[in-house]
């Protein structure tokens, strides 16, 4: 990945001043992307999954739902959908589009 610049302030001036990254710099950058990709980025995807899963709770976990039985099969087939999805890629940049809900 090319260089990037940083930008350094002189807080005593004010002033601004750009230079290229060390190879520190980018290789922390890059440590950092990479934790987002494999770990911390999976966090993100299952706690958004879990809040899908418990917007649509009503659907499936109900033995009154007002849904008719093909209905809640289309329902039962996205939320099992939603429990596979991170499963699907080792990386968070490599997942698919998010299963569509139901109408």
């Amino acid at each position: 990945m090319p260089a990037f610049k940083i930008a350094d302030l002189d807080c005593s001036t004010g002033v601004v001043t750009e230079r290229d990254a060390t190879d520190e710099e980018i290789a922390e950058r890059d440590a950092n992307r990479e934790q987002y990709e494999t770990v911390d980025g999976y966090e993100h995807i299952r706690s958004h999954r879990n809040h899908l899963l418990k917007m649509s709770d009503w659907a499936t976990n109900t033995s009154d739902s007002p849904l008719s039985e093909e209905k809640t099969a289309e329902w039962v087939t996205y939320r099992q959908a939603l429990r596979d999805y991170p499963d699907q890629a080792a990386r968070v940049s490599d997942l698919p589009d998010w299963p569509i809900q139901p109408e």
